[in-house]
């Protein structure tokens, strides 16, 4: 099992990239982007599974790359979030992720 994990202080997503955030879900993947900027990434290939807990260091155009220091990778986004007229979906490294939760409000107190 191949395991990269970060733990940094990331930036909240910008105000053009918000569509990003939420659980999306594919063949073999499962992608969160958090509001607060930060990915939590599986993908199983046979015996392999690759998971990436890090943040978000910058958008190049539509795709983004995760990473602390040298340890990076670029997720290619190929079709942005966007209504498909029955579910949020993207192409992501060549997958099709729809997402499978709304991201959370980050207005919302919790309730004591």
């Amino acid at each position: 099992m191949a395991a990269v994990a970060a733990l940094a202080c990331s930036d909240p997503l910008p105000p053009s990239k918000q569509d990003y955030a939420g659980r999306w879900a594919g063949q073999e993947v499962t992608l969160e982007i958090e509001a607060d900027g930060s990915i939590h990434y599986k993908r199983s290939e046979g015996s392999t599974q690759i998971e990436i807990n890090a943040p978000i260091m910058e958008f190049q155009s539509d795709d983004f790359v995760v990473g602390l220091w040298k340890f990076k990778t670029t997720f290619q986004v190929s079709s942005p979030p966007h209504w498909d007229g029955k579910s949020w979906t993207m192409v992501v490294d060549g997958r099709l992720l729809t997402r499978s939760s709304d991201p959370p409000d980050p207005t919302d107190a919790a309730e004591i």
